[in-house]
């Protein structure tokens, strides 16, 4: 399994190298309001500079009413994602001289993917660089949307890098010993289908590499619990184990999978979505010490 990771590993930086040129675009140029589809590795720079508002005049409100917008859609393949990271930012969260409410009552940039925009709307303004660290985004699904909503003229709003990746989550943990969860069980965290409880998107492709770090010499497992699994009939989950066998292959026809656990340090975990769409799924894990007693799940 290590081998087959590192192989996949090898194939993602291969085609990083690969890409084509580095593709810059205003977004309130000639792209405003267009689509770009962006291959898995590639990647490319959006900037806002010069954004001047049109001869009517603004004033600042309460309401987007008030706000002009420029905007660009960014689509990737089914098994990828989008990621943003900011190289600068000047959108100033200050209005007539006040700050109001909300951090981002201004103007600013808003990522959102269609068609879960209700769920998935994030604003960003302030300034960077910074003493902080610059705001990165990773979506949830292939599609995403940047817009820049403003009132007001900017030389330099911001710099941004968009690039895609494959929706690969490495996830990681300990067992503790001293759980108040079955003696030495430690829990990890959550997995879900984009949104749950909203319907994942019928083209979706996703996988979650969970991997246990002992920090003594024995040796440790993972544990996978669905708490929800509300699969469309095509739809498939898969799991392996630390070393490529296959332990469930479950579909929307079953109610849920077994309670999954490895008999070594990591779990693959894949999901097809093979052109159905349905709530989705939820799902647990922990980590295990390897002489756990698998009755006492």
């Amino acid at each position: 399994y290590v081998v087959c990771v590192v192989l996949l590993l090898w194939a993602d930086l291969r085609q990083l190298a690969s890409a084509g040129p580095v593709r810059e675009d205003d977004i309130c140029g000639t792209h405003n309001g267009r689509r770009l589809y962006l291959e898995q590795g590639e990647r490319g720079i959006l900037t806002a500079k010069n954004v001047s508002t049109s001869s009517h005049p603004h004033q600042h409100s309460r309401s987007l009413q008030s706000h002009e917008q420029c905007s660009l859609e960014v689509v990737t393949c089914p098994s990828c994602v989008l990621v943003v990271r900011f190289r600068h930012l000047a959108l100033s969260p200050q209005c007539g001289g006040g700050l109001m409410d909300s951090p981002c009552r201004c103007d600013y940039l808003w990522l959102s993917e269609p068609p879960y925009d209700d769920v998935s709307g994030t604003p960003f303004c302030g300034h960077f660089p910074s003493a902080s660290s610059p705001p990165v985004f990773r979506s949830q699904t292939r599609t995403l949307v940047l817009a820049l909503l403003f009132s007001q003229a900017h030389k330099h709003a911001f710099t941004l890098e968009y690039s895609s990746e494959r929706n690969r989550q490495h996830l990681s943990g300990k067992p503790v010993t001293g759980s108040m969860i079955g003696g030495n069980v430690s829990v990890g965290g959550v997995i879900t289908s984009p949104f749950f409880p909203n319907q994942y998107p019928r083209d979706l492709g996703a996988e979650y590499i969970i991997s246990c770090q002992s920090d003594s010499n024995s040796s440790c497992r993972v544990r996978l619990l669905f708490n929800d699994f509300q699969l469309a009939g095509v739809s498939i989950m898969e799991f392996y184990d630390w070393n490529g066998q296959r332990l469930e292959v479950s579909s929307g026809a079953l109610f849920r999978p077994p309670v999954i656990i490895t008999s070594g340090p990591s779990l693959l975990v894949r999901f097809y979505a093979n052109g159905g769409s349905s709530i989705g799924y939820k799902a647990s894990y922990s980590f295990l010490p390897g002489n756990y007693d698998e009755r006492a799940v």
